[in-house]
């Protein structure tokens, strides 16, 4: 090989910019090149419910609704963590034990047990599991009692802290398919945001990055992407929030395909015309 080719295949491990530009998945191949973090996920995991029973006490304590309030949007942020974490275990990389990585999923998510395979879920949903979902409600009966009664918790300052979560969570969840191709791979986007914030999301703005190569840890995120991203987290947010224009201006036929698309250039020529509007 020579040095050009090494050089090529250093930064672009995955032949990333080829398969995705196609519209392509990238297939798993090499796992131990990208081995899971297992035991940075378990320390990871271990703070963050501690954090987040903290700021729940600390809410519960506090003396002043501003200070309740503040409590609540570091709670948002906190549980941004834990999200990021369950997403792990969805794709079964947050541990590389299965049984390891479904207990965690459970703390985080209540999780099943074949949460890792997208048809069994579909299963799962057709014939609804006894079992697993009376497992499921014991353990958080169990954890949210004992929580309860040692940390005195109380009703109203949590529900404020779990509301600003809620509305934080699902406020972000579309930015990453804005005004993208209704497409499996190239239906989303890397986004920009800043350095702190992209640590605590476990690199979720690398979105269309995860998209292509779903079982590749979260940690090599940035590793394979064919570039750093350019778009700003926060004015993809509050894009999001702008009036609906028509949708022939902003999703042009060539967006309206989940099939084969235009060549990946002239998709981004025709999104770029339209972020100005």
């Amino acid at each position: 090989m020579t040095n050009t080719q090494e050089a090529t295949s250093d930064q672009d491990p995955l032949g990333w910019r080829e398969t995705v530009a196609q519209g392509h998945f990238i297939r798993k191949s090499d796992s131990a090149r990208f081995p899971i973090p297992g035991e940075l996920n378990v320390a990871l995991t271990a703070v963050q419910i501690t954090a987040a029973f903290a700021l729940l006490a600390s809410a519960s304590h506090a003396k002043s609704l501003w200070v309740t309030g503040l409590l609540a949007v570091m709670f948002a942020f906190i549980m941004q963590l834990e999200f990021c974490l369950g997403h792990e275990a969805v794709h079964g990389k947050l541990h590389a034990r299965s049984n390891v990585n479904d207990g965690l999923g459970i703390l985080l998510f209540s999780l099943g047990d074949d949460a890792t395979a997208f048809p069994r879920y579909l299963q799962f949903l057709n014939s609804v599991n006894r079992g697993r979902i009376r497992r499921d409600l014991l353990v958080t009966a169990i954890i949210w009692t004992a929580a309860s009664l040692l940390l005195h918790l109380r009703f109203s300052a949590v529900e404020i802290c779990y509301g600003l979560f809620a509305f934080c969570w699902a406020s972000q969840q579309y930015l990453y398919h804005l005004r993208t191709p209704r497409h499996a791979v190239l239906g989303t986007l890397d986004l920009h945001i800043w350095r702190p914030l992209e640590l605590l999301y476990l690199h979720f703005n690398y979105h269309l990055t995860h998209h292509a190569a779903a079982w590749v840890p979260w940690i090599y995120l940035p590793k394979i992407a064919a570039e750093q991203p350019t778009r700003c987290f926060l004015s993809a947010y509050v894009d999001q929030w702008r009036p609906p224009p028509p949708l022939e201006k902003r999703w042009p036929p060539s967006f309206q395909a989940s099939g084969p698309l235009p060549p990946r250039s002239d998709l981004e020529s025709v999104a770029g015309g339209h972020q100005g509007d």
